[in-house]
C-alpha cells in the first residue's frame, strides 16, 4: 500500500504494533518527529534507530543531536552511517514502511508546510530483513557523548558561513566520489562454510561486524535468500572479476609455486607486507578451489604448491 498523507499517522501505527523490535533508519532525525514515533512504542520492545551526522546538516538545523539522549531514555541504542541515504521502519523484523520520507516534522506530515513524501507499507522476507540488519550493524557505529559534543562545536562553527539549502538534494562532491574502495580479497577461510552461515538467521542477527565470514558476505553483495545453486554461481561470478584473482589468472601462463603468486599479489597489495600477502592467497586460494575447481587446480610435488589452470 503507497501512503503520501498523514505519514506521521501511518509510521505510529505501524510501531504501535511493534511486539519485539523497532528500527529507524533515517538520514535525518528530529526530536519532535522521533518524539511522536517513540511515544507509541510498548515497553519491553527493542528500539534501535540508524542516522548520519555531518556537521553543515546539523548546523542547518535538518538533524538534532539530542535524538542521543531520546532514545537512550526510550531504552534504545542511536547507531551512525556517515553515508545513509535509506529511509525505513522495520516492525518485529519483518513488516516494514520504506520510502523517501526522513524522520522530521516536514518528512512526515507533522509541519504546517509538509514535505510531498511517499512511503510504501511492506512485508519483508525474513533472510532479506536479517541480511539488512547485519549490514547496518556493520557499516555503522554507536553515537557517543562525546561524538554529538564534538558535533556541535564543528557545526557551531560552521553556522555562520552555510547557505540555506537542502542537504539532502546535493551531489556527493568530487572528491569522495572519486574515491576507489580498497580491492576485495576473502578473508574467512572456511568457503565450504559461507552458504550455510549466510542462510542462518539467528547467525546473521548474532554476528558482529568484525567477523569475517559476515564481511566477506556482505563485500560480495548477494542479495537474500538465494538457493545453494545460485548462491555458488554468484559468489564464483564476483570473485573471479576481482583485481586479485585477475591478476592470478594473468600469471598462470604456466604453473606458478605459492611464493612466485606471493609477489604477484604485490600489485594489487602493494602497502601490506609479505606475511599478509602470504595469508592472504592461502585464504583466497581455498576460495578458488572451493568456487573454481573447474578452473584452478593446485598440486604439492615434494610438499611444494604449485598452482595451474586446468
Amino acid at each position: 500500500m503507497l501512503h503520501w498523507h498523514e505519514l506521521h499517522a501511518v509510521a505510529r501505527n505501524l510501531v504501535a504494533s511493534a511486539d519485539r523490535s523497532v528500527l529507524v533508519v533515517s538520514p535525518f532525525i528530529k526530536r519532535a518527529a522521533l518524539g511522536h514515533l517513540l511515544g507509541s512504542v510498548s515497553a519491553g520492545v527493542e528500539l534501535v534507530a540508524y542516522t548520519r551526522w555531518r556537521a553543515d546538516e546539523v548546523a542547518r538545523g535538518v538533524s538534532d543531536l539530542g535524538v542521543l539522549g531520546d532514545v537512550q531514555a526510550a531504552g534504545g541504542a542511536l547507531r551512525l552511517i556517515d553515508e545513509l541515504h535509506a529511509k525505513l521502519v522495520l516492525v518485529d523484523g519483518t513488516r516494514a514502511l520504506v520510502g523517501s520520507a526522513n524522520v522530521t516534522s516536514a518528512g512526515l506530515g507533522l509541519s504546517a508546510a509538509p514535505n510531498l513524501e511517499l512511503m510504501s507499507r511492506i512485508n519483508l522476507d525474513p533472510a532479506a530483513a536479517s541480511l539488512l540488519q547485519a549490514e547496518l550493524r556493520s557499516r555503522s557505529r554507536r553515537a557517543t557523548l562525546a561524538e554529538a559534543d564534538a558535533m556541535k562545536l564543528a557545526a557551531d562553527a560552521l553556522a555562520p558561513d552555510l547557505q540555506d539549502n537542502d542537504p539532502d538534494a546535493q551531489e556527493p562532491n568530487a572528491e569522495r566520489m572519486g574515491e576507489q574502495p580498497p580491492a576485495w580479497i576473502p578473508r574467512f577461510r572456511s568457503p565450504d562454510r559461507l552458504f550455510s552461515l549466510y542462510r542462518d538467521p539467528e547467525w546473521l542477527s548474532s554476528a558482529r561486524p568484525s567477523d569475517l565470514a559476515l564481511a566477506d558476505i556482505l563485500q560480495l553483495q548477494i542479495p537474500a535468500a538465494l538457493e545453494r545453486r545460485a548462491f555458488d554461481d554468484l559468489v564464483r561470478a564476483r570473485l573471479l572479476g576481482t583485481p586479485a584473482v585477475r591478476t592470478i589468472e594473468a600469471a598462470l601462463g604456466q604453473p606458478q609455486r605459492f611464493g612466485a603468486l606471493t609477489e604477484v599479489l604485490r600489485s594489487v597489495m602493494p602497502d601490506t607486507s609479505h606475511e599478509h600477502r602470504q595469508a592472504a592467497l592461502q585464504v583466497l586460494l581455498r576460495w578458488l578451489l572451493y568456487f573454481a575447481g573447474d578452473r584452478f587446480r593446485m598440486d604439492t610435488p615434494n610438499y611444494s604448491e604449485i598452482v595451474s589452470l586446468r
